[in-house]
């Protein structure tokens, strides 16, 4: 009709200008996220641990190995892991523990192969928080549930649940242990019994 408003010429031209800045927005995001995933394919690709400090480990033989080193030595070990190799002796032990512990888990998931070594080595990144790794697990558990085929459904919560354990092992046994092994929080209990809850029902 001859007496339908025309919509303001303003607000068209306001909303191309937003469209534009939300364009503009979204192609810094994923440019921020291409870099990000860059940089985690390139440390990735450069962790390493080296098969001497596993057999130490996996003879229960580390401990006294590295308290045994001198503190620049072990800033050595750090350097060649990439491994932050600041401060005492006393703290750089648990860094090359912890980095041990997580060459073990890698090797563990390369020697199992298959569904169950893929599903736990998305728990062997040293960025992995705690709390990072307990939404992970609680996220993948629930995704296996649905799982049709029984197989594979166990086959992948075992994976899960060896991924957690090696964060709840690390967290028990850290510098802030307490806050997980019920000193002055239960996390980390918490955790070992939702992962024995899931193991149960994936039988």
């Amino acid at each position: 009709p001859a007496s339908a408003k025309k919509p303001p010429q303003a607000s068209k031209k306001r909303a191309l200008e937003v469209s534009a800045e939300d364009r503009k927005l979204l192609a810094a995001a994923k440019k921020k996220q291409a870099t990000k995933k860059a940089k985690e394919e390139a440390k990735e690709d450069g962790w390493h641990c080296s098969e001497e400090l596993i057999e130490l480990y996996e003879k229960d033989a580390i401990w006294q190995h590295l308290r045994d080193l001198t503190t620049d030595f072990l800033k050595g070990i750090c350097m060649d892991h990439n491994i932050p190799r600041t401060g005492a002796k006393y703290k750089l032990i648990p860094l090359i523990i912890r980095h041990v512990e997580e060459g073990v888990l890698r090797k563990e998931c390369a020697t199992d192969g298959g569904t169950r070594g893929s599903v736990a080595k998305s728990f062997a990144k040293g960025a992995l928080t705690f709390k990072g790794a307990r939404a992970l697990f609680v996220k993948l558990v629930k995704e296996f549930a649905t799982l049709p085929d029984a197989a594979e459904r166990m086959e992948s919560v075992f994976g899960a649940a060896r991924g957690m354990d090696y964060h709840v092992h690390a967290a028990i046994t850290g510098n802030d242990a307490k806050q997980y092994n019920g000193s002055r929080g239960e996390a980390g209990l918490d955790m070992q019994r939702a992962i024995a809850r899931a193991l149960y029902e994936a039988l």
